[in-house]
């Protein structure tokens, strides 16, 4: 009766124990819940977040070891060191084998005495059952400790995430804590997404913040260029996930604006930088010195599409910074055309002017030569009347080349067109210590062209090589006949062009002069008059070897075949 009694008791006693055992569990469990899910609004970056649920549960739990197995091939631990200080890590597939599933590194089924009824590995007890190939994964998974839990995760709904929890001593995980830590994962795995919620949105209102300001120094109206670029440069490495490592580099048109330490690291992001269709430069960004997490994961998505986004408004800004100059220079030049014109409608009014007493000096001069004077006087009067002809024929020339008039083609001898076009410019090749050398064919056949228009050619071609040989030169005027051609070629000795030059000599408004030496329109011009005449012109240039315009146009029996057939 006595010993039935003292069962009882015992029995009792154990039942209380248990009771009081799992109470205490269920407490444990309430505040290691509060504890890790508290970490969510506190911790910055995935790898702070989780070595601190590391420290808090070897703290409860007195493992000697931690590893969380997350996706993307990372796995964060924790151990104790020989002085019990804690040592944290990140390591990588690479690096650990700990990537193989512990379900799968021992094959094992539901029904195994090491997996528990929620599908956790518990290694604490005696491995008979296990073969030696098994015996020896279990050695290489246990890592030289004793005891080892591998709770599996579902953070991401991926398999193969696990929370390992080991020990040196034997059989240190209980049922019960096995049960409390499966519970806890789910606690994890909640914690963990609100985490990289939290953080995402964090590094999403640093990159909008990036964008904003930048928007706001493009606004600003007393920000010059290169002040923008490099205050952009200074506004990227905060907007990253690690701005104390952080650098940028901004490379545009061949010069460098960079923030202080900046090192192109194997740890770097970079987007090119494209205006007009062409690319200028690149922007980088690097971090200076290596960690775990930034190897396994340095830049986000986002951070790569917010460099883009940058690199497009540095794109948007050059353009806009451009389209400002070209526009400044446009408006001069169309400013220094109106005058042109202004000029031009002028001479007939200024001719007229000059022409009337042009005729009276001349009509004196003539009538005196016939009246009976000394020989000397006639050739003064001779004289008189050579230079009244050569001024009239100058200012009859000068209204000739200002006077709009429609297109008006005829049988035009091209050698005709080079001697009148010489007539102006003569004097100023001998100002300029200019040579000029003439190579005109005497068989040259006639074309069918625009004598006024031919001459404008002639003389925008003739007046780009004089200022083409500021030190003098030798100006050639060829024409010959070239296939079934008409070839007319202005070629100097002056400092010539490179490809770059070349390729844009017949855009409207390029010009390599200063704003006062040119429009930047001679050579377009020229082009729209050869084509429309059915010709085409060819450049030969190289720097300081000179330059050859040469102008091939169809002879007048050409374009008189084609007028036949054209109107029957």
């Amino acid at each position: 009766m006595i010993n039935c009694d003292q069962e009882q008791r015992v029995k009792k006693k154990a039942r209380f124990e248990e009771l009081k055992k799992s109470r205490r569990l269920t407490s444990d469990f309430r505040k290691l819940s509060q504890q890790i899910l508290h970490l969510v609004n506190q911790t910055g970056s995935r790898r702070e977040f989780i070595h601190d649920v590391i420290r808090i549960l070897l703290e409860y739990s007195a493992s000697d070891s931690i590893n969380f197995i997350l996706h993307g091939g990372v796995v964060y631990g924790c151990r104790r060191s020989e002085n019990n200080s804690l040592v944290c890590s990140v390591k990588h597939r690479a690096d650990t084998e700990l990537f193989e599933t512990p379900a799968k590194l021992f094959s094992m089924q539901k029904s195994s005495p090491f997996i528990t009824r929620k599908g956790s590995l518990w290694i604490g007890c005696g491995t008979d059952v296990l073969d030696e190939d098994q015996k020896n994964r279990l050695q290489t998974f246990l890592e030289g400790f004793s005891s080892a839990v591998a709770i599996p995760l579902h953070t991401h709904r991926e398999k193969g995430e696990f929370l390992i929890m080991k020990s040196s001593k034997k059989f240190f995980f209980t049922s019960d804590e096995v049960e409390l830590y499966e519970d806890l994962s789910r606690i994890f795995d909640i914690a963990y997404e609100n985490q990289q919620s939290h953080w995402e949105l964090r590094e999403r209102v640093k990159e909008l913040t990036c964008l904003y300001n930048i928007g706001k120094i493009v606004e600003r109206p007393d920000s010059s260029f290169h002040e923008i670029i490099s205050e952009i440069s200074e506004m990227l490495p905060p907007s990253l996930q690690f701005p104390d490592i952080a650098s940028c580099r901004i490379i545009l048109d061949g010069r460098e604006y960079k923030t202080a330490g900046f090192l192109e690291e194997k740890v770097k992001l970079a987007s090119t930088i494209q205006a007009r269709g062409k690319p200028r430069g690149e922007i980088m960004v690097s971090y200076s010195r290596k960690i775990a997490e930034i190897d396994d994961a340095p830049f986000l998505i986002e951070e790569q599409n917010l460099l883009h986004m940058v690199a497009e408004q540095i794109s948007l800004i050059v353009e806009q910074k451009e389209g400002e100059t070209m526009k400044q220079k446009l408006q001069e030049q169309l400013r220094h055309a109106d005058r042109l014109a202004t000029i031009g409608q002028l001479a007939a009014g200024v001719a007229h002017e000059i022409n009337e007493p042009l005729n009276n000096i001349l009509g004196f001069a003539q009538l005196m030569e016939k009246s009976d004077l000394a020989e000397q006087t006639k050739q003064d009067l001779q004289k008189i009347i050579q230079s009244s002809l050569h001024a009239r024929e100058i200012v009859k020339k000068l209204v000739y080349f200002s006077r709009q008039m429609p297109p008006r083609k005829a049988s035009v001898d091209l050698n005709k067109i080079v001697g009148e076009g010489m007539f102006f410019l003569e004097s100023r090749c001998v100002r300029k210590g200019i040579r000029i050398n003439r190579e005109l064919s005497p068989t040259l056949p006639e074309i069918n062209a625009d004598p006024g228009q031919l001459h404008q050619v002639l003389v925008n071609l003739v007046v780009n090589a004089i200022q083409a040989m500021p030190e003098g030169g030798t100006l050639t005027i060829a024409t010959t006949v070239s296939g079934k051609n008409i070839a007319l070629a202005v070629r100097d000795t002056g400092i010539g062009m490179d490809d770059h030059v070349k390729s844009q000599l017949f855009i409207p408004f390029f010009t390599t002069k200063d704003v006062d030496q040119g429009t930047g329109l001679g050579l377009s011009v020229v082009h729209g008059i050869v084509s429309s005449h059915g010709g085409k012109i060819e450049v030969e240039s190289s720097p300081g070897s000179g330059s050859c315009f040469t102008v091939f146009l169809p002879p007048a029996q050409i374009s008189r075949t084609r007028k036949k057939h054209e109107h029957p």
